[in-house]
């Protein structure tokens, strides 16, 4: 029943629209305003004289993102310049510093320190006498202390007691 009523009700509106039709005053004139606008674009468009203009403000915005993308870009290649540099600074500091004598001292107290380290019998013993006395404990590191001095030979003790 509804769908009867709807399609009377459309049948009406549509027959409302024929009647009512809009009478033009002059339709020749408004064919050729319409012609001649559309055969002016389409010369246009051959020569290329009309641009769509973008939104101003998409250009704008498009622009100052492109800016910031290379200005990111020089600033990440000069951080990753500055690293690499100090890096192969550091390289060559380690390097002067192991072949250098004065140095050498260190590099054998470290090198013996590694060696007691890796030694598990050392550790146990140590660990014991850590639980044991507190006092044996600092003289087994003063004795430890004093072998690697010696072993580091005699210019390493004046140079601690010159400073």
């Amino acid at each position: 029943m509804e769908k009867k009523d709807n399609s009377k009700e459309f049948e009406r509106l549509i027959s409302g629209l024929h009647k009512r039709e809009p009478v033009l005053r002059d339709p020749e004139g408004l064919t050729e305003d319409i012609m001649s606008s559309l055969t002016m674009k389409s010369i246009e468009r051959k020569s290329g004289e009309a641009r769509t203009r973008p939104n101003r403000g998409l250009t704008i915005m498009l622009r100052l993102l492109a800016a910031a993308s290379v200005c990111l870009f020089l600033v990440f290649s000069y951080e990753q310049y500055v690293v690499v540099d100090k890096i192969g600074r550091l390289e060559m500091q380690n390097a002067a510093i192991s072949r250098n004598k004065k140095y050498g001292t260190a590099i054998k107290i470290n090198q013996a320190i590694a060696l007691l380290r890796s030694d598990p019998e050392i550790l146990r013993h140590y660990q014991k006498l850590q639980k044991e006395k507190a006092n044996k404990i600092s003289l087994l590191k003063a004795a430890i202390l004093f072998d690697l001095l010696t072993i580091a030979g005699n210019d390493s003790i004046n140079q601690n007691l010159t400073k």
